[in-house]
């Protein structure tokens, strides 16, 4: 039987050749060598099967659905063909930005056996060149130990961008890949809950995963659904299920305060009826919040301010978070980019 990697580099994609074919060249250029490339590809109509079979290299295993099956199945299908130890998931328009990343790694897990690693994240510019965000700005790393509580995990999940699919290191067990994607807002929280209580987690702030994120992204989870739920609940369900009992009330009070202050973000990306409607379900989630002036503050100002003022303000919050200037080894990052997106990429 042919031995199984340390680490499934897996790459689902779909009509993104170019992009693909970039992904794939630069982690080839990885250090430590010891890995497969999966390629799941959705029944692209572009030159994926060719671009991918231009590689000789036989760590790549290609697969093609039939038909469009949807990204989330898809998603799925890729990660049932991983026989490494660890994941490395990787979207089909990103990549890894050092070549000695998976070396890194791999002497961390050695060391620590980790369950969950996190690879910090840089946006880069969807239209034109460079980069234009430090999407975690968490400039240290952080260590969550095996049988932390539920609340820390949770919050450590959020803090790193869990919901990412790029720079994901994930110790990989039987039935993975049925529960990696599961809900919206952080699809994959059951595989990286489970392995992070079972043999902690670790964040890893100077190495970085370049990734593309295409502009105009509707948040759907926002507008209601047929049964009046929405689609963060499924996630709220699980989160709620695996806190403690004594501390339930305490913590629903405190999740759902988050929703606060994003009701402007509701009213940009969906209307006025929405933003009633999310509302009122609220209020059924967490009756409390009728007591909270905030609430009422932050809904009449959402409300009475148009859309278009909110997508002003939104453009100047992204002028001011998306700078760089503070990024730690900047010159280093940008030299390393600037190299590999000349000699990668393609127009």
């Amino acid at each position: 039987m042919k031995k199984k990697p340390f680490f499934s580099i897996v790459i689902p994609t779909y009509i993104r050749q170019n992009f693909l074919k970039a992904a794939i060249a630069i982690t080839l250029q990885q250090t430590f060598k010891d890995f497969e490339i999966i390629i799941s590809n959705n029944c692209s109509t572009d030159n994926t099967r060719e671009v991918v079979k231009a590689f000789k290299d036989k760590r790549i295993r290609y697969f093609e659905n039939k038909k469009n099956i949807g990204a989330e199945p898809n998603i799925k299908r890729a990660m049932s063909y991983a026989r490494g130890k660890y994941i490395f998931s990787l979207g089909d328009d990103d990549f890894i930005l050092y070549e000695d990343t998976l070396e890194k790694v791999k002497r961390l897990i050695d060391k620590k056996h980790y369950g969950f690693i996190r690879i910090n994240l840089i946006e880069r510019k969807f239209i034109g060149k460079g980069l234009q965000k430090n999407i975690l700005n968490v400039e240290h790393n952080i260590e969550i130990k095996k049988d932390t509580q539920p609340e820390e995990i949770i919050n450590f999940i959020r803090t790193i961008r869990g919901d990412h699919i790029a720079g994901l290191v994930i110790k990989n067990y039987k039935g993975l890949s049925s529960e990696f994607f599961t809900f919206p807002e952080i699809p994959w929280i059951k595989v990286i809950y489970k392995n992070t209580k079972m043999y902690g987690a670790f964040y890893i702030a100077d190495l970085y995963m370049i990734i593309t994120w295409s502009q105009g992204v509707i948040l759907t989870h926002y507008n209601p659904r047929k049964d009046n739920r929405f689609m963060f609940e499924e996630y709220t369900d699980f989160v709620f299920s695996i806190i403690p009992k004594k501390d339930i009330s305490d913590y629903k009070l405190r999740y759902f305060q988050k929703y606060i202050v994003q009701q402007p973000v509701i009213k940009l990306y969906s209307n006025n009826r929405n933003l009633i409607l999310f509302n009122k379900r609220l209020f059924q989630l967490e009756p409390r919040l009728k007591q909270n002036i905030s609430f009422w503050l932050f809904f009449l100002t959402a409300f009475l301010v148009p859309k278009a003022i909110w997508k002003l303000v939104r453009v100047i919050q992204h002028k001011k978070r998306n700078k760089l200037d503070e990024l730690k080894n900047k010159e280093k990052i940008f030299k390393k980019f600037n190299y590999l997106s000349s000699k990668y990429y393609t127009t």
